[in-house]
């Protein structure tokens, strides 16, 4: 099982516009988009592989449990602007959902941890997959 490194201050790294580079903690971008107002990221990694999270329940269509972060950048009168959603996107009992924290700046996730926030969405996939087999 995959072990990452904790995001830190000290070892934090940024893609272009100052979004930051979530490759060393086992994250995959998978699509950046451009235009004049400023830029998106999107990053995936997979948790039901990693030793903290191997009691995950699966998606029951994928077999697989996915984090993903959407980052933006937007430039708003020369100032610019950074923000972060976590969510998973899943299948429990034949029910789809799509779980979120959004409007998360780089400083909530350098205060509360990266780490934090992967465990707090895979608390939340827990919770809705038992919550669809007890309804």
């Amino acid at each position: 099982m995959m072990e990452y490194p904790k995001l830190t201050k000290d070892n934090i790294k940024y893609h272009e516009d100052k979004l930051i580079n979530f490759s060393e903690f086992g994250y995959k971008c998978w699509q950046t988009d451009h235009n004049d107002m400023g830029r998106t990221e999107k990053w995936q990694v997979r948790v039901d592989n990693q030793e903290r999270f191997k009691d995950v329940p699966l998606c029951e269509t994928n077999d697989k449990v996915h984090l993903n972060i959407d980052a933006g950048y937007l430039l708003i009168n020369g100032e610019g602007y950074t923000n972060y959603t976590f969510s998973i996107t899943q299948e429990a009992n034949e029910i789809w959902c799509d779980l979120k924290l959004y409007s998360i700046s780089e400083d909530d996730i350098m205060k509360i941890g990266l780490d934090e926030f992967e465990k707090r969405m895979v608390e939340l996939w827990k919770c809705n997959y038992f919550l669809h087999y007890t309804v």
